[in-house]
């Protein structure tokens, strides 16, 4: 994998486990800060899967599935989109990893 791919998908990693963990860690879910951070983490979802689209890239989809499935747990709540939403999450980070290594690779010649 790149370095610039890594730094990407560090980057989807940090900003999807971060936005996970504010949304569910407790900070007041009829608060302005919570309702700011559901329409960010909405806003991020609709990003991420644009940018899985153009690039028509598989794994980054599930990752922008699982985010989808966290956003709507947000807004309308149900425990069972948390899992799914994490499965998916997870799922789309292995496959980009499984996914990278088994593309050619450019040499340049």
């Amino acid at each position: 994998m790149a370095s610039n791919n890594r730094i990407i998908a560090a980057l989807y990693a940090v900003v999807g486990l971060a936005l996970f963990a504010i949304a569910y860690s407790g900070g007041g879910t009829e608060s302005r800060v919570a309702y700011a951070l559901r329409i960010l983490l909405a806003t991020l979802t609709v990003i991420v899967a644009g940018h899985a689209l153009l690039r028509r890239d598989v794994p980054l989809l599930l990752v922008a599935a699982g985010l989808a499935a966290w956003s709507v747990d947000t807004f309308s709540p149900q425990r069972i989109l948390v899992y799914i939403g994490i499965a998916l999450f997870l799922g789309g980070f292995f496959l980009m990893r499984k996914h990278r290594m088994t593309t050619p690779r450019d040499t340049g010649g």
